[in-house]
């Protein structure tokens, strides 16, 4: 997967997450019934990735991702010993990186 630019990664994390979920925008709430007739709400906005998910989105190695957890520069937290990087982080990580001089 390329790199892709700064303001492109909000969009490519609602195009996967949308179509990892039939098409529902990212983060809409949908109400269904189950058999029963009881109300339950199906979609979540995702908060959690994966640091292979994250390495996909920024267009680097899984190697390269850890790395700059490890270094802090990407923050990350531990869910039952998982790495995992929350949405605010990732998104505040790319807009805190510096633009090249064109």
């Amino acid at each position: 997967m390329t790199a892709r630019p700064d303001g492109m990664l909000a969009a490519a994390i609602e195009r996967d997450y949308m179509s990892s979920t039939c098409g529902q925008p990212f983060g809409s709430h949908q109400q269904r019934r189950d058999p029963r007739g009881l109300s339950r709400e199906t979609k979540m906005e995702r908060i959690l990735f994966r640091v292979t998910e994250v390495a996909g989105f920024l267009g680097l190695s899984r190697a390269k991702t850890y790395e700059l957890m490890k270094s802090g520069a990407l923050p990350s937290v531990k869910v039952d010993g998982c790495g995992r990087i929350k949405a605010d982080d990732l998104r505040r990580f790319v807009d805190e990186l510096p633009s090249e001089a064109a």
